[in-house]
């Protein structure tokens, strides 16, 4: 075990503090199963350790770097995941179908406030890819609730008279994700108030890694992917730029394995 002030080497965990770029050249290549990973939009947000407002061009740039160099750290067959706004989504997914193999763009419904000059935009999106053929695909790994009506609790879909072939724990996952919910921002919209839900990264593990697989989160904000990784059985690697930002996200990761080890 070590721990210092940039650095926590766990057996189960490894956290470090400083820029991705950074922090991956010392990683070894083909070593992570997965990377989960929730980047800056570059829309003037307010990070302690980040600017949000670089030109498009330099933003692209910085992306471009981090991409290539997860793609160098991945195992064959290991997917990446990448949040994106659908605006950043079109040429960032250009740029990893270059190098990867595509396995989806998933859509989340998550309702923004609406937009005085343009349609409202109502999701986000998850780009979703693989190193050569994917290694891991668990189709019932995770499932959907059954939509229900709200007045009686009856089943909404009628599925065509083949009721019998409906599981009852619910129905397979799809592209199209709206049964998560978003966390709403503070005022002051910091980073932690941006955070993910936990079962956004904890779909993705399930579908797509095994028990004792390594998946990295380059952008680990308050640590939800870590969360995720120890509630699952999981390994992480977590990247944070931000002093305070990654003091927290120890905090919930160092507690979330402890609990996972007592039970």
């Amino acid at each position: 075990m070590t721990m210092n002030s940039k650095m926590v080497d766990m057996r189960e965990y490894k956290l470090y503090l400083g820029d991705c770029l950074e922090v991956m050249k010392g990683m070894d290549d083909n070593s992570v199963d997965a990377v989960i990973t929730d980047p800056p939009f570059n829309i003037g947000k307010v990070y302690n350790s980040y600017d949000d407002n670089a030109p498009i061009s330099k933003y692209k740039e910085w992306c471009y770097e981090w991409i290539d160099e997860c793609v160098r750290v991945m195992k064959e067959g290991a997917i990446l995941s990448i949040h994106q706004i659908p605006e950043h989504a079109l040429w960032m997914g250009a740029y990893l179908q270059e190098r990867l193999d595509f396995i989806s763009l998933v859509a989340w419904k998550a309702n923004t406030w609406p937009m005085p000059h343009k349609m409202t935009g109502t999701n986000y999106s998850f780009l979703l890819f693989s190193k050569g053929k994917r290694k891991t695909w668990n189709s019932w790994g995770d499932v959907v609730p059954h939509a229900r009506c709200r007045h009686c609790d009856g089943l909404i879909a009628d599925w065509g008279g083949k009721e019998k072939l409906r599981k009852p724990e619910g129905s397979r996952v799809t592209d199209v994700w709206t049964d998560i919910q978003r966390i709403r921002h503070t005022k002051n919209k910091t980073r932690v108030a941006n955070e993910l839900p936990v079962s956004i990264p904890e779909r993705f593990i399930k579908l797509y890694t095994n028990k004792d697989d390594v998946v990295l989160d380059i952008f680990m904000g308050s640590g939800t992917t870590g969360v995720a990784c120890a509630q699952l059985g999981r390994k992480f690697i977590g990247i944070e730029i931000d002093k305070d930002y990654f003091e927290i996200a120890k905090k919930r990761i160092e507690l979330a394995y402890a609990q996972k080890v007592m039970f």
